[in-house]
């Protein structure tokens, strides 16, 4: 995939290059200036395509793994914002899973490297399966989750979803992690951020329950590290059949808070 990205920026590249020589732009500054400007966004775009490249094949060495090991699916590369020097990935290493019973399995990587080197700092695995609850989605969370004074976290998001349509079921969850030493420490563990479950028909009547939790940063402190609340935005419907068979639904909204703390290992209630 990078390899066929490399070839289509080289040729728009190229098609810039055609487009200046083969126009008069002496007689036309703007014009040059737009060309030139394209050109170089070009050029840094693809450089930038070629780092990335250049720092997965430098973690995959160190991790002894194949390309052909890894489900491009779920890879996932993002600069940390608070410094641009080091870069989050996730590495996920196919498994065979014929005798286990899932659809797949994953041992997946979550590394902090070197942006430049891409040599590892910081490191820990996680086994990820999937089957009738199935894994669909695997993102970096990179927002401001200042944990402590001297520490940020950054997050790992991963959807499953189910394809049953009598009981649909679609789930967000987020784990936080920090550094610990050469190692990555899980101080948030696949908390739901995002749930959708239902059991209905398929027709017109059945219940449905959709969960929204935010968290936010609090200024007190348990055991050193700030608390989270948790805002949870819930929507309750709920689907039937009136005295001339058409199909009516009503809502019922609810919003709760509550607190997660940090009990010396993990958040949790």
């Amino acid at each position: 995939m990078l390899f066929k990205m490399k070839i289509t920026y080289l040729f728009i590249f190229f098609i810039l290059i055609s487009c200046i020589h083969s126009t008069k732009l002496k007689n036309e500054p703007i014009a040059k200036t737009q060309a030139i400007k394209a050109i170089k966004e070009v050029n840094n775009r693809l450089n930038s395509e070629l780092d990335k490249d250049i720092l997965l094949d430098n973690v995959l060495k160190q991790l002894k793994l194949n390309r052909s090991k890894i489900d491009t699916q779920f890879l996932a590369l993002k600069i940390r914002p608070e410094n641009s020097s080091e870069t989050i990935l996730i590495i996920p290493e196919n498994v065979d899973a014929e005798d286990e019973g899932y659809d797949f399995i994953l041992n997946s990587h979550i590394i902090i490297a070197n942006s430049k080197t891409g040599k590892i700092k910081n490191s820990t695995t996680e086994r990820w399966t999937s089957d009738a609850v199935m894994l669909t989605e695997a993102t970096i969370d990179t927002a401001p989750y200042i944990v402590t004074d001297e520490i940020r976290a950054f997050g790992i998001r991963t959807k499953e979803q189910t394809q049953s349509q009598p009981n649909p079921y679609n789930n967000e969850s987020l784990s936080l992690f920090i550094k610990s030493g050469d190692s990555l420490k899980k101080i948030l563990n696949y908390y739901d951020v995002n749930t959708f479950i239902g059991e209905w028909n398929t027709i017109c009547e059945g219940e449905f329950l959709d969960t929204e939790n935010i968290l936010i940063m609090s200024k007190e402190k348990t055991n050193g590290f700030y608390n989270l609340i948790v805002k949870s935005n819930k929507t309750y419907a709920n689907s039937f059949k009136d005295r001339n068979g058409d199909c009516l639904s009503e809502e019922k909204l609810s919003l709760e808070k509550s607190k997660l703390i940090y009990n010396g290992i993990v958040y949790n209630k």
